[in-house]
């Protein structure tokens, strides 16, 4: 999809259409959708896109498995990189996401 806010809405019935065909409850179809949405926010807030880059998402769905996938461009820089970094150790060291996400 385009580097674009724009595009992010567009792909939330897409997402939603998807995760309700694989057989997720209407709950989990809610929090995934939701979940996807936020990856492709953060893809365009903080990729680094040149003439012509996409952001590119997969989704995958097995009976006890589902995967989601978001890929975008990024800087080189190094301390960008320390940064992201820090942010995902910070998120790990909580024993349940969701305490990170109240954090």
């Amino acid at each position: 999809m385009q580097p674009d806010w724009n595009c992010i809405q567009g792909e939330w019935g897409v997402c939603h259409a998807f995760f309700r065909s694989a057989g997720v409850s209407d709950d989990e179809v809610h929090a995934l959708t939701m979940t996807t949405q936020e990856l492709l926010e953060n893809a365009v807030k903080y990729g680094t896109f040149r003439e012509g880059a996409l952001v590119d998402l997969t989704i995958e769905a097995a009976p006890t498995l589902i995967t989601i996938e978001v890929r975008n461009p990024v800087t080189s820089d190094g301390q960008l990189l320390r940064s992201l970094d820090d942010t995902i150790q910070w998120i790990r060291s909580f024993q349940n996401p969701f305490e990170a996400f109240v954090e």
